[in-house]
């Protein structure tokens, strides 16, 4: 149980680090690939049970298979235009 919440806390920390940078229009000129600047950021995340009950689930041994115990996967914070 200890370790979901730390997850938690994890995910809540990225997603509030993600809305104040978009809102304070903090930006980073070497991860932007433009010169303008953007909204806002968006946190990919990824539920990793409803994953692996689906069909691609199964092609998926590194995170689907026996002893994956995977919650929520990150797939990246990204600047939007």
């Amino acid at each position: 149980m200890p370790g979901k919440l730390v997850q938690v806390a994890v995910v809540l920390a990225s997603l509030g680090l993600a809305i104040i940078l978009g809102w304070t229009g903090g930006h980073r000129q070497e991860a932007v690939t433009t010169d303008l600047p953007f909204d806002f950021y968006v946190l990919a995340l990824s539920w990793s049970p409803a994953y692996c009950a689906g069909p691609e689930g199964s092609d998926s041994p590194s995170q689907c298979g026996p002893g994956r115990d995977f919650d929520f996967i990150t797939h990246g914070l990204w600047p939007q235009f």
